[in-house]
């Protein structure tokens, strides 16, 4: 099983807002990797892969060729606070 998570699990289970059993169980592996936030330099990086992904649920409709990349800038902009 793969999870992830942003909180702090150990101390929700200090606090008992977490299972302790369930954290015991589903600890196995711990990879810690900072936030996108934190690596803005590897925007750049995935954003083709973040279109792509997108495009299958909405596609992005681009008329002209000059026109794709503001709007493609105002989807990345609008959806940061989601990376």
């Amino acid at each position: 099983m793969v999870s992830a998570t942003h909180r702090d699990l150990e101390t929700m289970v200090a606090q008992g807002a977490f299972r302790e059993d369930f954290y015991y169980r589903l600890k196995g592996l711990i990879l810690r990797t900072p936030a996108l936030a934190e690596r803005r330099e590897d925007v750049a990086l995935l954003a083709p892969r973040f279109l792509v992904d997108a495009s299958r649920h909405r596609p992005l409709r681009l008329t002209r060729w000059h026109g794709w990349l503001p709007r493609i800038g105002r989807a990345m902009s609008a959806n940061s606070g989601r990376w």
